[in-house]
């Protein structure tokens, strides 16, 4: 689902590419440092690491570098995602329909990172049934070459699963921008403790779990 169509990609597909594009070389730094400190804290957890059985941090959340390198994975799982079979995402296909409904507008209803939240917020009925995110995930670990499914090289595919971790964050801190633009003035007191909730059910959620367990 995630290689690119030789025969051209769906116009609703490329207009989702084209603003994840934009997003991230011009909007998904900004929207990370305008969350909260103490919310970008919580999503840096999933960024430390474990030295000598003790928690290293890392502070708080902030958009690595590397940029074209992230740009490609978005793309990879943006493909997927609008291709895999699920009406998880069909609302976002819906709204970009329009011809009327150009990058601009992309941007400003916040498209990408609303799809990257519904994507690590997913939460399946049953047990026995696997995020949209974490088959995307499962399908970044096997190559198929002259016909022939292989494995890929462990290095790789964990790089690979650090940047779609990094992305799913991402979209987070643009979903959570997002609240602060549409919050009404008697709301915005409560705007902090409504973002911890939402970043505390990411991190309790299956997608991140399953991906990154801490």
């Amino acid at each position: 689902y995630s290689k690119p169509d030789p025969l051209g990609e769906d116009p609703v597909l490329v207009k989702w590419m084209e603003a994840g594009t934009l997003w991230l070389n011009n909007y998904a730094a900004p929207h990370i440092a305008n969350v909260s400190a103490n919310v970008r804290s919580r999503l840096a957890e999933f960024e430390q690491k474990e030295l000598d059985g003790a928690v290293v941090s890392t502070g708080t959340f902030v958009l690595r570098r590397g940029i074209p390198r992230l740009i490609s994975e978005l793309h990879s799982l943006l493909r997927f995602l609008f291709r895999y079979p699920t009406v998880l995402f069909q609302k976002y296909k819906k709204e970009v329909e329009s011809p009327a409904f150009d990058l601009k507008c992309m941007i400003e209803h916040a498209i990408v990172p609303r799809i990257l939240y519904t994507a690590v917020s997913e939460e399946p009925l049953t047990h026995g049934e696997l995020p949209v995110a974490c088959r995307y995930a499962l399908s970044r670990g096997f190559t198929f070459k002259k016909e022939k499914l292989t494995m890929n090289e462990c290095g790789w595919f964990s790089s690979r699963i650090s940047a779609l971790m990094h992305l799913l964050r991402a979209g987070v801190c643009g979903y959570l921008v997002t609240l602060s633009l549409t919050n009404t003035p008697d709301s915005t007191g409560h705007l902090s403790s409504e973002e911890m909730e939402i970043v505390r059910a990411v991190q309790n959620g299956r997608v991140t779990n399953l991906l990154a367990p801490y």
